[in-house]
């Protein structure tokens, strides 16, 4: 009997520690939810084909997408450039078709603002802020895809480029602003020669690299120095470089084909990205200080189009064509947003909350 009470009492015992430790084991700890501390824009537009091909402007916020109304219930058009000022200003430039005319455009906090254009039409492409005031690079149409180069200030246009008889063509490439200087770089075609050029306050400089043909694809300033990105073409291969103050910086050694599309200047570094070929396919790259580092892998081509950093974060976009997705890697690391049509992506900012 005894016996029996005590094979009862290990028993109960031995139930009493196994519920003790599962109510331990058990026990529900808080989840740490993972704070945004930085919200990631991208403009561009997604394409629909529904008999006929329509361009829907939008942003993204987040992965989140966001469609730009451009008073002609959204068919056609594109969002070029994205920023956010210091006063939480929401600014995206781009443009809308109507009847055959481009129109130039801007949205602040998602309301529309048309830039005033020739009766021909515009492209705004690239945006700047400084202090209270807001410059926008484009384009204004002299014929059918042929433009003079152009840039607003608080909505007030100046052309850069005057020609009339369509046989030049001046296009913009970015806008950088210091204290009342202000710095627009483009590209100029006539006599199938195209060559790269900055505008410091309506000054031309020519951007060349011998003989060849150069194109310009974006301007930053380090205290006096002038930067531009772009490449030239010699003997049909692309050298991706720089300017610095007119002189020309190589980025690549010739052997394949390779472009810089987007420079940034942060502190004393300077950040340049786009692509360069292997063999068979586009890698897309950064260049910090001239020292390239590979995004992709080079098993299918890819290349990079647009730059932002948010403290020692590096944010790069991706431009190549995908079905409903765009890419961009955080500090070499891709990350892909899903988008309900294909989407072509243009411009990448980020901002710390």
């Amino acid at each position: 009997m005894k016996l029996l009470q005590i094979k009862k009492l290990i028993l109960l015992c031995s139930l009493l520690l196994i519920l003790n430790s599962c109510s331990k084991n058990d026990s529900i700890e808080p989840v740490q939810v993972p704070i945004q501390t930085t919200d990631i824009y991208i403009s561009g537009y997604e394409t629909i084909s529904n008999g006929s091909t329509t361009q829907i402007v939008k942003y993204w916020k987040n992965g989140d997408s966001i469609g730009l109304s451009t008073n002609l219930n959204n068919i056609s058009g594109s969002s070029n450039s994205i920023t956010i000022d210091n006063n939480n200003n929401l600014y995206v430039v781009g443009q809308g078709f109507s009847s055959g005319v481009t129109e130039p455009k801007y949205w602040k906090n998602k309301t529309l603002y048309i830039l005033p254009y020739p009766s021909i039409g515009g492209k705004a492409e690239k945006i700047a802020i400084s202090g209270n005031d807001v410059y926008i690079s484009g384009e204004s149409n002299v014929t059918w895809q042929q433009y003079n180069a152009v840039y607003w200030k608080n909505g007030v246009l100046t052309a850069l480029t005057n020609w009339t008889n369509g046989i030049h063509d001046s296009t913009t490439a970015g806008i950088a602003v210091a204290g009342n200087d202000v710095y627009v770089a483009g590209n100029e075609y006539y006599n199938y020669t195209y060559t790269a050029k900055y505008w410091k306050n309506g000054i031309e400089h020519s951007l060349l690299y011998g003989t060849s043909n150069t194109t310009a694809t974006g301007i930053a300033l380090m205290g006096n120095d002038v930067y531009v990105s772009g490449f030239a073409n010699v003997g049909g291969v692309n050298i991706a470089l720089f300017w610095k103050n007119d002189v020309a910086f190589n980025l690549s050694d010739g052997m394949h084909n390779a472009k810089a599309k987007d420079i940034l200047i942060k502190g004393n570094d300077v950040y340049i990205v786009g692509y360069e070929a292997n063999e068979t396919v586009q890698v897309a790259k950064y260049w910090k200080n001239g020292v390239s580092v590979n995004l992709s892998d080079g098993t299918t081509s890819k290349s990079a189009s647009s730059i932002s950093i948010s403290g020692t974060d590096i944010y790069i976009l991706g431009d190549d064509f995908a079905a409903n997705n765009i890419h961009y890697w955080k500090n070499g690391v891709l990350n892909n947003i899903n988008t309900e049509n294909t989407a072509t992506p243009k411009s990448i900012f980020v901002k710390e909350n």
